[in-house]
């Protein structure tokens, strides 16, 4: 999942010109075709073999809403028909651990305020007061989280929570419960 920001913050759909041209598509060498409409249509696209032993990979790309009205890049590398994406809010928030069985508790709510917030504060502090308590389920591969504290209320409410392997650790990716 990545964020977008600057003129791309809230769009509701995106040409594979310009989902090429964000930072993780660009600094892999990226192509992308399609479109992507916001909890709709898809991209796709194909980054590079690595040059390591990792071999050329494609990807569908979703535009998806994120906290506090912004919108992120959803990334399923592997696939070729992709998820059905849901219109709740999402969020990314990293992880320190490796393997899923070193995550603890108190990392998954921190990172799940992030997840929250990162839309709202991408350069700035988060509240003070702002608070997750969860619950992990399934051995701590998912979270049910009540997040409170959020600027306006507006990220408040139940959020769920999935560990998924990301850039050599795990993150986790939100999503908001529905009222």
């Amino acid at each position: 999942m990545q964020n977008l920001y600057g003129e791309h913050r809230g769009a509701t759909s995106m040409e594979a010109s310009d989902i090429a041209g964000q930072e993780f598509f660009a600094s892999s060498g990226a192509t992308c075709e399609g479109a992507a409409t916001l909890a709709g249509d898809t991209a796709d696209c194909v980054l590079p073999g690595d040059g390591r032993g990792m071999g050329e990979q494609t990807a569908v790309v979703h535009l998806v809403p994120a906290a506090l009205g912004a919108t992120s890049l959803l990334v399923e590398v592997g696939v070729t028909d992709g998820l059905a994406v849901a219109e709740a809010p999402q969020g990314i928030g990293g992880l320190s651990a490796a393997m899923p069985s070193e995550v603890t508790l108190e990392e998954v709510e921190g990172a799940m305020v992030t997840a929250v917030m990162m839309a709202d504060s991408p350069e700035g502090p988060l509240p003070e007061e702002l608070d997750a308590r969860c619950e992990p389920r399934d051995g701590g591969r998912h979270a049910l989280c009540e997040i409170v504290g959020t600027p306006d209320g507006g990220g408040d409410g139940g959020w769920y929570g999935t560990l998924q392997p990301g850039y050599g650790n795990y993150v986790v990716i939100a999503t908001k419960s529905p009222a």
